[in-house]
């Protein structure tokens, strides 16, 4: 069954059924502050973060607990799946900078990664030179690659000079590369092996909020969104911007990238309190190609497939969704 988890500091977390569209809340999820799924031996599981430091690991088609465990100190602010030389395991941040590896589905604890200074905004699995490594992000502007085979630090990359909100991680000429968006202004494109930094991406004038990658005409891209109102798109081999589009009225939010019918879009809201459309910008045309229906202040969106049909999964802060 394909399903979509949407979350609310409000409120429990709504499972939606993407083939029917019903809903239903999880049991005992109001503190859930991070949250991730995984197929696992036939059985769809989540994990939910609490903000005392609790882990629950979760069936998600009968909502039972399967195990539970007290982690780390602070909040849990990031939870991340993967595959550790054949064992599923899960990297989990907090608030007070910390990282676990722990085992998945027991939550038995494996290693603990310390270096983060503070709050662990992002985690991302990726691989190096054929290792799994974890990529976090911090709100000092760090941005760390851990080795998770020797559960240490490999390479810091050099910082930003204020908070990175987003991390992502793409391949460039065949190297494992990150991007990195930061309240400094900036994005930065980093290789993952070495630490070193390739290319700084200028030009937005305030806060970066958000990075995707895709490819476009064949070329590897980063599309970022920033408080300035603008979206700009990023040619990743040289650093230059190649377009950009702008409201004239409110912020841009960039919500998420994808492909529609072979060709790559990026989904896109205005921001405000107002009710405003989410739009499909077409990344080869750089123009709008289509808008869905108005929804509130800073939703949040995923892509998923079901019978072979594309579908994107918008929540909005009125504490409801739509598929």
């Amino acid at each position: 069954m394909a399903t979509a988890l949407v979350g609310s500091p409000f409120g429990p977390l709504r499972r939606w059924n993407l083939e029917t569209g019903e809903s239903d809340h999880l049991r005992d999820s109001d503190d859930c502050e991070a949250v991730a799924s995984v197929a696992q031996g036939g059985r769809e599981f989540v994990c939910l973060g609490s903000r005392q430091g609790d882990l629950q690991f979760r069936d998600l088609a009968t909502d039972t607990v399967v195990s539970s465990c007290r982690g780390g100190s602070g909040w849990v602010s990031a939870i991340a799946f993967t595959e550790l030389e054949g064992r599923a395991v899960m990297v989990v941040g907090y608030g007070d900078g910390s990282m676990e590896l722990r085992e998945r589905p027991s939550g038995r604890l494996l290693a603990r990664m310390n270096g983060n200074a503070d709050w662990v905004h992002t985690i991302v699995i990726t691989s190096v030179d054929g290792r799994p490594v974890a990529a976090s992000s911090g709100s000092g502007g760090s941005v760390r690659l851990w080795n998770l085979e020797e559960q240490a630090e490999a390479v810091e990359a050099p910082a930003h000079s204020s908070r990175v909100r987003a991390v992502v991680c793409t391949v460039l000429d065949g190297a494992a590369v990150a991007v990195s968006a930061s309240h400094d202004h900036t994005a930065r494109v980093w290789d993952l092996a070495s630490g070193r930094a390739l290319h700084c991406l200028e030009g937005h004038t305030d806060w970066l909020e958000g990075v995707a990658c895709t490819t476009v005409s064949g070329a590897p891209v980063a599309v970022t969104s920033g408080e300035d109102g603008t979206v700009r798109v990023w040619n990743l081999a040289d650093g230059v911007e190649t377009g950009r589009i702008e409201a004239s009225d409110s912020g841009l939010q960039l919500l998420s990238c994808g492909h529609l019918e072979g060709g790559p879009v990026a989904l896109l809201a205005k921001k405000g309190f107002d009710r405003a459309r989410t739009a499909i910008w077409d990344l080869d045309s750089l123009q709008i190609s289509g808008v869905f229906e108005a929804v509130s202040y800073h939703p949040a969106s995923a892509w998923a497939f079901v019978d072979g049909r594309p579908l994107v999964v918008i929540a909005e802060s009125d504490l409801g969704g739509h598929c």
